[in-house]
């Protein structure tokens, strides 16, 4: 057995073919059978039924398991190698939710490009859940995203921010009522009122937002029905800012959605202080891979950072 073999093994898996996988090594069919020949030789076992087509067999699903591994390890090996070699290029993954990327690009890529311009930046978008998938599955070096139950097994925190659920008051609103405009002073007698009262705006049934808010809304003993239901949380804070009702949402999507529009001022954000659902923005990794080199570049830029979203 040697690395040769095993990358012919794993092509001809991969690729469902012996052609396909001469094809694309670059080499003859003749050749990738003789590699295949000298593995089950070596172990005196068949990987693969020929007929009526090609397939593994059970020791070939084992065996494929094991030379993924193998593979996969003399790559990371190779990339420490080059990171001891000094050799400065590279390639580096993120994943964002939506709204922590508008967040944190425009400040932090410029700099981080100008600092390290060899390396390549992949960036990708998607569902917390679907990127920490992404992070385990190893397609991933880093994901910042949010996420309210806590890390899955496998995988670490660099950093984590508190990402506090907020109450969206319009100032229309409590000026219209005489109320103050510092979050601190609005005691809970007076979001009691407010949400009793006022026209609510809030996600559709079944988003995390919308479960927070009905817990809260219970919490306080309020029973309330919408005005507006939408998925979509930046018309939802839009609207809100122009006066038609209260909204909720996460601190950090509030002020990315409102600053993108100069609607910030028009809002009071009121965190919810006596209510204890929260979630938490997580800069993340595989504690199972080697963080290359530039992942590590990235998490030290991103300490040095004075970032509004982490406020």
């Amino acid at each position: 057995m040697n690395l040769m073999n095993l990358k012919y093994f794993v092509a001809v898996v991969e690729s469902g073919s012996i052609t396909q996988a001469a094809q694309n090594l670059f080499t003859s069919p003749q050749a990738v059978s003789e590699q295949i020949r000298r593995l089950e030789g070596a172990y005196d076992v068949k990987l693969f039924q020929r007929t009526p087509k090609l397939q593994l067999t059970y020791a070939g699903e084992r065996f494929h398991r094991f030379a993924r591994e193998v593979i996969q390890g003399e790559r990371e090996l190779a990339v420490e190698l080059d990171e001891i070699c000094m050799h400065r290029r590279g390639k580096l993954t993120i994943g964002f939710t939506v709204f922590l990327q508008r967040a944190i690009l425009p400040e932090l890529l410029p700099r981080f490009h100008q600092e390290n311009p060899y390396i390549e930046l992949d960036i990708r978008t998607g569902q917390s859940k679907g990127l920490l998938s992404d992070l385990l599955a190893g397609h991933l070096d880093l994901t910042i995203c949010n996420f309210s139950s806590g890390l899955p097994p496998g995988i670490r925190a660099a950093q984590n921010f508190d990402n506090r659920f907020c109450l969206v008051i319009p100032r229309e609103i409590l000026a219209r009522r005489g109320m103050a405009y510092d979050p601190e002073k609005l005691t809970r007698t007076d979001l009691r009122a407010l949400l009793s009262e006022e026209p609510l705006l809030m996600n559709i049934v079944g988003t995390q937002s919308r479960n927070l808010t009905d817990l809260y809304l219970d919490h306080l003993g309020v029973n309330a029905a919408p005005l507006i239901q939408l998925n979509e949380m930046n018309s939802l804070l839009h609207l809100c800012a122009k006066g038609m009702g209260i909204a909720f949402t996460f601190e950090v999507t509030g002020r990315i959605c409102l600053a993108v529009k100069n609607l910030y001022d028009q809002v009071v954000l009121v965190p919810l202080r006596d209510f204890d659902k929260q979630s938490q923005v997580y800069v993340a990794y595989s504690a199972d891979r080697h963080l290359p080199w530039t992942a590590r570049k990235f998490l030290e830029l991103l300490s040095l950072c004075n970032l509004e979203w982490t406020m």
